[in-house]
């Protein structure tokens, strides 16, 4: 099963988005933009770990 947060680009950097329900990441939800790409990348990965944030 693939993470529930994942990456995107767009216009000024990078996105957070919320995979939840959808199968395509063009369909996930944006939660955070403009990120450098490593801070992205961290940020979607402890989201997608985080018991909280995993059963929402």
């Amino acid at each position: 099963m693939p993470d529930r947060y994942d990456i995107r680009p767009d216009e000024t950097g990078w996105t957070v988005c919320d995979r939840k329900g959808v199968r395509s990441i063009r369909d996930a939800r944006a939660i955070r933009s403009g990120l450098r790409i490593e801070d992205a990348d961290e940020m979607a990965y402890e989201m997608s770990h985080d018991p909280d944030l995993a059963d929402r």
